[in-house]
């Protein structure tokens, strides 16, 4: 057989399993789907070149040159648009991207036509020893002027790569950039060879530059698929990232002048990008905005986070109220290098505080009142009943075997479930009595105006019967069943703790016998309600005699294995039990109210460990302490901090105060004077567990967050899943513009884990892999070089 068609063949099958492997590696990638098309349009010049070679007259040849030209007029313009795509990492937007698009891919189109209209490039063919040759069709500059854009667009895309690897070195590895040029400029030198310089000295041979693009697509498919080298760069991530925010945010140079913005503010302003950047940050807001101008100049010139409220102006001439978060944007060199607004539309923000505020009562998912509404209601309730002495009742709802919907049926199932089961709860009671959904699938009911006791027992039994229905979720019919436990006022009690006690022990009484119903408290049961009031009784006596014991988890430098700081770890040395996770006995805590006074223990036990530590000589690193939620909006705790740390003369900057996001503290004026005050006084503030909820770029710029901990649903994932190792190297380069000093990742504990994170640009790792929770005494303090 002819070799030139086997070369042919052999190339299109190449091109192809390029082009399916990538596609189906992602196939929402946009450089993924470019460089498929690309394998694809060289798998068709390939087979089309195949049967032209093997063709056995003049006329078939023409034929299958003609069916060949989609492929080699259309394969140059893809080329470069997928080179371009990766250098730069970012598409262009709005209008601009029609003309971009235009001037890469209209002279192929020119050409396609050209050739399909009976304006060839070839002007004859002749049948050699190799098979069927080509020559240039003489009189025209035409099959030179395709040749110099053919070879031009790949020049042109391996420079613009080229420029962009030399510009940005950390966004690509070497190995990525060098099989990338060093494929292209083979292959350039291939085609030059036999395109245009054998025809021109010696004579020319069949047509397998199919073959000769190999190399290029298998160096570009190597560099994205094994290298690393996706268009989810740590910058185009970021890119990303910036391009889904709801907020607007704005990058400004050193002296106010707009750099780059989001789609965002492109929406919210009404202006093109090229019509902001290079321009004062001024033209944003409407006119006579001095007071703003001038304290955003001494914020460019002086430094801390800046918050106020402003008014701004889209293109239309409209204006809209604005709050704006300012934060200093870091430069490489550790300096300041311009600042970063984070522009929010006010009339948007006043809308999320009435629906936080709705939420704050309300149960997001069934729009039932919440424990706190609930609890509110019966207080009001118990009031009227004890001046009009009536009886009252309180029931508890819970659903039997609920958890094995969520597990079997999946969360959704489990969300159609409870909406119908808090749908036919409020239709079965009267408007006057309140039913809310107090947490997962226990639900209360507040019955008032009884005209007797028994009355409660009907609506039960209603209740029951509604509930014993059959519920169509999403397509499958799930049967609920549900256990409830009645408190009587005054039988029971004349308050709502003791109501509700009643109610949950007969709640309780029901569901022992898993059979679902409905059952009044007893008084009989009250000693297994003192035994779970001893419960708490128990951990307070735990907390005044010193049963409680810290073990501390080492934090480690991900560059050399050095001990950087330790996070503290509460343990609870029960006599009976042994030693008890924190999800073991901190329920109960929040029940007793003992948080407060544990965190406390807890900060004073590490502080004075790290001050143990220090005066050994053994170890000076970062003490991280947890704080729960609630603390956030004490305003004592800065003060209570203060003199801590003047007792014991630890340095401020050693402590590290871990905190998960909390969406009611970002409005609350107290948690941010909090957290500024400990930030001036030199305590470090860590945002815990980033990943596991909707972390909103407000509370990271409201916040004085100085080190960013990646949470166990992001690293677990890793190395394994692209799209969450994509966010964890955007969420580590782009975290430092918010003013984040260090990225450590929690939950490490696997080598392959490590490795990823070292090359993502993570500082400090801890984890099983690093070192598990231990005593003080028993904390390796030394350097671990084995897996560094």
């Amino acid at each position: 057989m002819n070799p030139f068609v086997l070369l042919n063949l052999g190339a299109a099958a190449v091109h192809f399993a390029h082009a399916v492997a990538v596609f189906r590696r992602d196939p929402r990638a946009p450089a993924n789907r470019m460089l498929a098309l690309t394998g694809l349009l060289f798998t068709w010049w390939g087979l089309s070149y195949a049967f032209a070679q093997g063709a056995t007259d003049s006329a078939t040849y023409w034929w299958w040159y003609r069916a060949s030209a989609v492929s080699w007029t259309l394969a140059p313009p893809v080329m470069l648009h997928l080179l371009l795509h990766i250098a730069r990492g970012v598409e262009v937007s709005g209008v601009g991207r029609r003309w971009y698009r235009a001037l890469i891919y209209l002279p192929g189109l020119v050409f396609l036509v050209r050739t399909l209209t009976g304006s060839m490039f070839v002007g004859r063919i002749e049948r050699g020893p190799w098979g069927w040759v080509e020559y240039p069709a003489e009189g025209t500059a035409w099959p030179l002027i395709f040749s110099a854009y053919f070879l031009g667009c790949l020049v042109a895309g391996i420079l613009a790569f080229v420029v962009q690897v030399r510009r940005e070195p950390h966004l690509l590895r070497r190995r990525q950039a060098k099989v990338v040029v060093l494929a292209g400029s083979v292959t350039v030198a291939g085609i030059t060879l036999v395109e245009v310089v054998l025809p021109a000295v010696y004579q020319p041979l069949p047509i397998f530059s199919a073959f000769l693009a190999v190399g290029w697509t298998g160096g570009v498919w190597y560099a994205m698929q094994r290298a690393g080298l996706l268009e989810a760069t740590v910058a185009a991530a970021a890119e990303e990232i910036l391009a889904a925010l709801e907020d607007a945010v704005v990058r400004l140079d050193e002296a106010g002048r707009i750099l780059q913005v989001n789609g965002a503010a492109v929406r919210m302003f009404g202006r093109d990008p090229a019509e902001l950047v290079g321009r004062s940050w001024t033209v944003l807001l409407a006119e006579q905005r001095v007071v703003d101008e001038a304290r955003l100049e001494r914020f460019l010139a002086a430094g801390p986070v800046e918050h106020f409220e402003t008014i701004g102006r889209r293109a239309s001439g409209e204006t809209m109220p604005l709050f704006v978060s300012a934060a200093g944007a870091g430069g490489r060199d550790g300096g300041r290098a311009g600042t970063v607004l984070v522009v929010r539309d006010a009339s948007n923000l006043r809308r999320t505080e009435e629906r936080i505020h709705q939420l704050a009562h309300h149960d997001g998912l069934t729009g039932l009142p919440n424990r706190l509404l609930f609890r509110d209601r019966l207080e009001t309730a118990l009031h009227r009943a004890r001046r009009c002495d009536e009886p009252l009742g309180v029931m508890l709802v819970d659903l039997d075997g609920f958890k094995a919907v969520n597990d079997r049926r999946g969360h959704e199932a489990g969300d159609a479930v409870l909406r119908a089961v808090a749908e036919r709860l409020a239709a079965g009671v009267r408007k006057s009595d309140t039913v809310a959904r107090l947490g997962g699938d226990e639900f209360g009911v507040v019955l008032p105006d009884l005209r007797q006791a028994d009355d409660v027992l009907v609506v039960a039994d209603r209740l029951l019967g509604a509930l014993r229905e059959t519920v169509d979720a999403g397509g499958r019919v799930v049967a609920v069943q549900a256990s409830i436990g009645v408190g009587m006022r005054p039988q029971h009690g004349d308050d709502a703790d003791a109501l509700l006690r009643a109610a949950d022990a007969a709640m309780y009484r029901v569901k022992a016998t898993g059979q679902g119903g409905c059952r009044v408290w007893d008084p009989a049961w009250s000693v297994e309600t003192r035994g779970r009031v001893r419960a708490e009784e128990r951990l307070r006596e735990a907390v005044a005699r010193n049963e409680l014991v810290l073990h501390y988890q080492p934090q480690r430098s991900i560059r050399d294995g050095s001990l950087v700081g330790v996070e503290a770890l509460v343990r609870w040395r029960h006599p009976e039990r042994g030693l008890l996770l924190p999800m073991d006995f901190l329920p109960a805590a929040a029940a007793a109210g003992l948080l407060r006074p544990i965190g406390r223990w807890v900060l004073e036990a590490a502080v004075a460990q790290a001050c143990a530590w220090e005066a050994a000589g053994h170890f000076s690193g970062r003490m991280a302490v947890n704080l729960w939620s609630g603390e956030l909006r004490n305003p004592e705790l800065a003060d209570e901090v203060g003199g801590l740390l003047g007792r014991t003369g630890l340095p401020a900057g050693r402590l590290e105060l871990e905190l998960t996001e909390d969406a009611e503290a970002v409005g609350d004026e107290t948690a941010v004077r909090t957290l500024e005050r400990l930030g001036a006084l030199g305590v470090g503030v860590t945002l815990d567990d980033f990943g596991s909820g909707p972390t909103s770029l407000v509370f990271l710029a409201r916040f004085p967050v100085r080190t960013l901990k990646l949470g166990l649903s992001l690293v677990g994932a890793l190395p394994g899943d692209a799209d969450v190792a994509a966010i964890v190297r955007a969420a580590t380069s782009f975290s430092r513009s918010t003013g984040v000093e260090r990225v450590v990742a929690e939950g490490v504990e696997r080598e392959e884990q490590l490795v990823f994170l070292r090359a993502a640009g993570v500082d400090d790792v801890q984890g099983h892999l690093i070192g598990r929770p231990v005593p003080g005494e028993e904390l390796d303090l030394t350097p671990v070089r084995e897996l560094f």
